[in-house]
């Protein structure tokens, strides 16, 4: 089996031009010489350079539109802090709710979960703990019997 299956196409191209320019640079092969092939075969790599540079340029406008969506996440909250303290609409007017804001009447009633009783676990008593000492027998030696 080829192992041109496993090349890019890159890495194929390369190979042809080489075996053409080492085995027959002076041949045409389907109407071109080795040179025009050479001229038409860097089209790719002109695309794919063309890519990375719009790709550089796609990270920078990412950044970008991350700021201004930062930016006018912070004048929206400024904008609805002051609705608040208008006093034709506050917390409660309609103007406030259409901003998908949760209006004071609608708000829930903060419920408190009941405390829960700690539950008693029935514990063993310690046991008293004896430990035997053992005794340890003197052995005199030759020189403290005489």
């Amino acid at each position: 089996m080829s192992n041109k299956a496993k090349q890019s196409i890159a890495e194929r191209r390369d190979q042809f031009i080489r075996s053409w320019r080492q085995y027959a640079p002076e041949i045409t092969i389907a109407g071109m010489t080795l040179a025009q092939f050479e001229a038409g075969a860097q089209s790719p790599d002109e695309v794919r350079s063309r890519q990375a540079d719009a790709q550089t340029v796609l990270s920078g406008i990412i950044i970008e539109r991350k700021e201004a969506d930062k930016n006018l996440n912070t004048h929206l909250i400024m904008l609805a802090d002051a609705l608040r303290g208008m006093p034709d609409f506050g917390y409660n007017s309609p103007f406030y709710r259409s901003l998908g804001y949760i209006t004071k009447n609608e708000r829930k009633a903060r419920t408190l979960k009941p405390k829960a009783t700690p539950m008693l676990t029935p514990t063993l008593a310690p046991m008293a703990t004896s430990v035997p000492v053992a005794t340890i027998a003197v052995i005199p030696l030759a020189a403290d019997v005489a």
